[in-house]
């Protein structure tokens, strides 16, 4: 039974392998490129885009569309993160997560307000709908900026920090289970001439939620999963499913 469900795919677990290869391109947008051009306009930008304009402001003024800097989804689609307002000089800059389902919003966090010389470039929110990753670029006391990788529970308010990253990442993203981050990346290969893709994937040590539980690929948490049934039994050497 395991091993037919090695096969399957699943809402809240993935191989590393499953992991990589979802996750080849990029899960987040950037509504400034895509909102100019009608061919890339989809539900996953616009939805989200109509909500915040609705329901926010910033420094009492109205957002529009080119205050939504990114818009990220959670692995299983469930949780979108978007980040709107300013986030040059001083200026305010914010962070909206929200339950796709039910359009309420879960946190708002304040970003420059906290450091005004971070400049962010990528996202990643997890399925667990606390823990959310970023990578900014701080201005360092000799005036130079560095890059840093920081991972932030919501609930447990613990954070992780890494600097030292690859050059020219394209994508963060957590895997279903949310224990461990990839980075996408691509270098400049000057023997072929060709631009290879790189990944880097890391463990959370310090920001994984409390009781957390590590679902495992079975068939009878696929069927509960996918809704088809709670609980299934064998009968006899057949190996029928009730």
């Amino acid at each position: 039974m395991d091993l037919i469900a090695s096969f399957l795919t699943f809402d809240d677990v993935e191989t590393e392998e499953e992991f990589i290869d979802r996750e080849k391109t990029t899960s987040q947008y950037e509504p400034e490129k895509l909102l100019n051009d009608k061919e890339t306009r989809d539900e996953k930008i616009e939805k989200p885009i109509s909500w915040l304009k609705k329901h926010k402001t910033f420094e009492d003024k109205e957002i529009e569309d080119h205050n939504v800097y990114f818009v990220v989804y959670s692995p299983d689609n469930a949780i979108c993160a978007m980040t709107y307002g300013d986030p040059c000089l001083d200026q305010t800059y914010y962070l909206s997560i929200i339950d796709t389902k039910t359009k309420q919003e879960l946190h708002n966090i304040g970003l420059r307000n906290n450091d005004p010389n971070k400049y962010y470039f990528h996202f990643a929110i997890s399925s667990s709908r606390n823990i959310f990753a970023t990578i900014y670029s701080k201005k360092m006391e000799n005036k130079f900026f560095k890059s840093f990788i920081k991972i932030h529970n919501l609930y447990t308010q613990k954070e992780e920090e890494y600097p030292n990253l690859p050059e020219n990442i394209e994508t963060i993203a957590f895997n279903k289970q949310g224990t461990h981050l990839i980075m996408h990346s691509i270098r400049y290969d000057f023997t072929s001439n060709t631009h290879v893709l790189e990944h880097t994937i890391f463990p959370l040590t310090t920001t994984l939620d409390n009781n957390h539980t590590m679902p495992q690929k079975t068939l009878s948490h696929y069927f509960e999963q996918k809704m088809i049934c709670k609980n299934f039994t064998l009968q006899s050497q057949n190996s029928s499913i009730i």
